[in-house]
């Protein structure tokens, strides 16, 4: 009965045609890097004249909250439960056929595959577009597997497939993707939030007690077998004059076990004022073993004015491009000596490093440019339709 209800309630509202052009749907809105840059675009689309609405396919999370605040609607439906998926997909087709959007645009391998669905069975789709998000690179096949082997039996169905990386089109390309249309558009950084404040920097590092002249490198990243965060910290052991700052869920917990660099290295676990600790930092660490794509806390270490020190795991070469130490994933020497080579550099010499650093986000990487790219794509695909 409650379904009847909100499905006329949803018929009443389509015959009043409303209609939102853009409606994203992904998998959560927790604080991962695909969800803080829809955080990021969808408000910036808005203010090119796109309307948004935001579809978590699991419920609340703290990004959600933020989409909010400036503006966008979040629709949270609950798909982790095995009972209510049928009701839940039922309610994702209404909203749809309420909102009448001209793209469908997912968010990751759930996002895209619910997206999928309910494009080919919602009213309107000759009306509508649908637009695939892929985000990661050389996935762990053993979680993610079934997934990509679904995302490439479907992948020529959307009008167009966006990468956020190069390396994520190469290897989703093995894995039998082939989309009729794909653009490699890679994440923005927002330099204004991100960005050297050396006031701020003054005042964080008196609370964590370090000096003016130490030299700390940062870390932002949950604990997960693809940070690799055991490989930093063995790194770390062996690297004199080098303070590590660990932040992500579960850092305080995995540092615990490691009592022989608990002297040197602190562990803040979760938190969200991340542009603020890495103005503490000198040098920023991607210590990734598999998985990433385009690493969102490597160009954001970059945009406040860290060195960068990343492993060759998705599209951190191009990244960096000739401002930082490239390695290899899995090697506790190679980032042992990464870290070393930059301690004994001149802190004054560290410092304009960073700065080149931050110069190549701002030229390439900057928020606009992606935004950009994501409005010429939708203009594109809508000349296409007519």
């Amino acid at each position: 009965m409650a379904f009847f209800l909100h499905y006329g309630l949803c018929r009443r509202l389509a015959n009043e045609k409303l209609m939102t052009d853009i409606v994203h749907i992904i998998s959560g809105l927790g604080g991962g890097g695909a969800e803080n840059t829809l955080a990021q675009l969808a408000p910036r689309l808005a203010k090119n004249g796109m309307s948004q609405t935001v579809i978590s396919l699991t419920g609340d999370g703290v990004i959600a909250g933020r989409l909010e605040a400036e503006g966008i609607p979040v629709v949270r439906l609950d798909f982790r439960s095995v009972r209510s998926r049928a009701s839940n997909f039922i309610r994702l087709l209404s909203h749809i056929h309420s909102m009448r959007p001209k793209f469908l645009q997912g968010w990751m391998y759930h996002g895209d595959l619910a997206a999928t669905a309910a494009h080919m069975l919602a009213p309107g789709k000759k009306n509508r577009q649908l637009v695939w998000g892929i985000r990661c690179s050389n996935m762990d096949i053993e979680r993610n597997g079934k997934l990509v082997r679904w995302g490439a039996i479907f992948s020529n169905i959307p009008d167009a497939v966006v990468a956020n990386s190069e390396v994520g089109v190469n290897v989703h390309t093995l894995h039998g993707y082939r989309p009729r249309r794909l653009e490699v558009i890679s994440n923005g950084v927002n330099l204004d939030h991100f960005r050297p404040d050396s006031r701020e920097r003054a005042r964080l590092r008196q609370k964590f007690g370090l000096s003016d002249d130490a030299v700390v490198a940062i870390h932002t990243a949950r604990v997960d077998p693809m940070k690799d965060h055991q490989t930093l910290l063995i790194a770390t052991e062996s690297v004199r004059g080098l303070n590590l700052v660990l932040v992500g869920q579960g850092t305080r917990e995995f540092l615990a076990s490691y009592p022989n660099v608990c002297g040197k290295v602190q562990a803040l676990g979760r938190r969200e004022d991340i542009a603020s600790l890495l103005t503490v930092g000198d040098i920023i660490v991607s210590s990734s073993a598999y998985g990433e794509g385009f690493s969102n806390a490597l160009a954001e270490g970059m945009a406040a004015g860290l060195v960068p020190v990343a492993t060759d795991v998705g599209d951190s070469e191009k990244i960096m491009g000739d401002t930082g130490i490239l390695i290899p994933p899995n090697d506790p020497s190679a980032l042992a000596h990464a870290l070393t080579q930059l301690v004994s550099i001149p802190h004054d010499d560290l410092r304009r490093r960073g700065l080149l650093a931050r110069k190549r986000i701002k030229d390439e990487f900057d928020i606009k440019r992606m935004t950009d790219r994501f409005v010429d794509l939708y203009i594109d695909l809508s000349k296409i339709q007519m």
